[in-house]
């Protein structure tokens, strides 16, 4: 059995810590304003991408006296959202950036004699 999923998603842009939300008083009202958040948007980011691969063998032989298993395994993820700091002098702290990459690969096998 081979079993091969390429999964992607369509960029879009994420909107929290965009803004704090603050109270204030105008004459005797207390009224609900928004400033600034200390993080950047980022109008290029995208969801991150996997490649995965799984391939696997079952198998028997001698009259089902001896018998296993050989698997392999592999994906690949990129564009992970990564918290990137700022100079504070630009007025924001961090900005979120595609900027992380993760491999994870194995390889398995079971024998029964």
């Amino acid at each position: 059995m081979v079993l091969l999923v390429i999964r992607t998603v369509s960029a879009i842009t994420l909107l929290w810590d965009l803004a704090d939300n603050k109270g204030y008083e105008f004459g005797n009202v207390f009224q609900m304003g928004y400033l600034p958040g200390k993080e950047l948007s980022n109008p290029n980011l995208k969801w991150e991408q996997s490649a995965t691969a799984n391939f696997g063998v079952d198998f028997s032989f001698f009259n089902g006296r001896l018998n296993g298993t050989v698997e392999y395994y592999n994906t690949h993820t990129k564009d992970l959202l990564v918290k990137r700091s700022l100079n504070a002098s630009l007025g924001y702290t961090t900005m979120l950036d595609n900027l992380g990459k993760t491999k994870s690969e194995w390889y398995r096998s079971f024998f029964k004699w």
